[in-house]
């Protein structure tokens, strides 16, 4: 998931007259999207781990 988020955002970046945004701003958002992602996860697997006990 984090791949293809990232995978995303370059796509922005490298193609920035199909983004229409500036490098600035995509890179933002690159990593707000990746903070997001690892949040999401660490959630994720301390729900996971509190199933077990």
């Amino acid at each position: 998931m984090v791949c293809s988020i990232l995978s995303t955002m370059y796509s922005c970046i490298s193609n920035p007259e199909q983004a229409n945004i500036k490098q600035t701003e995509a890179a933002i958002t690159i990593f707000v999207h990746f903070g997001n992602a690892i949040k999401d996860n660490q959630e994720n697997s301390k729900k996971a781990i509190s199933r077990y006990y």
